[in-house]
């Protein structure tokens, strides 16, 4: 997107500087809002405060969808001092426009609001809305919220959609991170290394993307060669948030567990891992698929990008009720004074420092056990034990 450098005494070079610059700053105000320990309906309203100004809105609102999936829950309503005598108490249905965000997890707008047929579903004394937006909040594929926006001075275009969707996925990490802590300390887990380890690593992030803007502020000439890496940073941090995100939720109740094919997976993510497998005829256990392909994807990911691994044989005994599945790859292996602490959170030698974390937790929850292991003068090797059949 900006691949080709203009003249900084153009015009649009001079304007797409100074967007640029408005919207990395307020990405970063919005991402930092997550990082303050405030409740989600603050954090939220922080969110929505600085979409609305980027994008020039006057008000709006932010709604959770019910329990059953029929209505808006509103957080906060913003009516940009415009009248309105709706009564507060009424329910607010998910239907119009709005709906279309929710059904299709997409941002939506109209700018003829006034002459649209997504009027006739306002509630009598509702104020006027010349133009609307809708970006719903998405986690897991399902939109479970929306952030309203209304009555911008001019019409919304595809990039203030496109911003819009950025500041949703914002409001989604926060509800989910709320949501996982709140589920954590219910459970009475001790979630103080999860708590302490966010923070800073999502502060490192955001303080690399502040770096590029501070980078353009001095040498706006230079906006070619640091948007792209802005840009970058700001995926990475994406990265990151849901890394923290699966790490808040790898040790729950599962709740998709069905019959999972070992043999499968095994030869899937070896390809997806760039490494050749020679395995045994693997059982079927009884698990969520999605977490047991995380768990052996990690493993065999491991091998090649750290251990420089170019095979791995798998096999399997099955004793005591239990499934003994075994990876052993021909890589460097893992220092003996490194092997006690290749699950801990945080601890690496080059990756997340999460991703054996997160293994740990899942195969927990599946009643089972992970260990690794690394004999001198061979590879890493990690053992996974798996109950035989699980009914959860």
């Amino acid at each position: 997107m900006y691949s080709d450098p203009l003249p900084y005494n153009s015009d649009e070079s001079r304007a797409r500087h100074a967007s640029l610059e408005m919207e990395l700053d307020a990405y970063v105000q919005a991402t930092g809002a997550i990082l303050h320990g405030k409740t989600f309906q603050e954090t939220a309203k922080e969110i929505f405060e600085i979409l609305k100004s980027l994008i020039g809105a006057d008000s709006g609102y932010v709604a959770l969808m019910s329990g059953d999936g029929t209505e808006n829950e509103v957080l906060f309503l913003d009516s940009g001092n415009r009248p309105c005598t709706v009564d507060p108490s009424l329910p607010m249905p998910i239907r119009g426009l709005r709906a279309q965000a929710y059904a299709s997890g997409k941002v939506v707008y109209d700018n003829n609001f006034e002459a649209s047929t997504w009027k006739q579903y306002l509630p009598s004394g509702h104020m006027n809305m010349a133009n609307v937006l809708f970006a719903p909040l998405v986690i897991d594929g399902v939109a479970v919220g929306v952030i309203g926006l209304a009555n911008k001075n001019g019409a919304y275009t595809d990039d203030d959609a496109r911003m819009a969707e950025r500041f949703g996925k914002l409001a989604a990490v926060a509800l989910k991170l709320q949501r996982n802590l709140d589920l954590l300390i219910a459970k009475g887990e001790d979630h103080s290394a999860f708590a302490h380890h966010a923070p800073h690593a999502i502060k490192n992030k955001l303080g690399t993307i502040a770096g590029y803007v501070s980078l353009i502020e001095e040498d706006p000439a230079m906006i070619s060669a640091y948007a792209p890496k802005a840009h970058r940073a700001i995926h990475e941090l994406h990265e990151t948030t849901n890394i923290y995100l699966r790490l808040a939720d790898a040790g729950r109740m599962l709740k998709d567990a069905t019959a999972v094919d070992l043999s499968e997976i095994v030869q899937n993510a070896a390809q997806y891992a760039g490494v050749a497998v020679t395995a045994e005829s693997l059982p079927v256990v009884y698990g969520e698929r999605t977490l047991l392909e995380d768990v052996i994807l990690n493993i065999l990911r491991n091998a090649a990008e750290h251990g420089h691994a170019t095979h791995v044989t798998v096999g399997v005994t099955t004793h005591g009720g239990m499934h003994r599945i075994t990876f052993e790859d021909n890589g460097t292996g893992i220092d003996p004074d490194d092997v006690p602490h290749v699950f801990d959170m945080g601890f690496t030698k080059g990756g997340t420092g999460f991703g054996l974390t997160i293994a740990k937790r899942i195969i927990e929850a599946h009643g089972g056990t992970i260990i690794a292991a690394s004999p001198q003068g061979r590879g890493a090797c990690f053992t996974i034990l798996l109950p035989v059949r699980r009914t959860v």
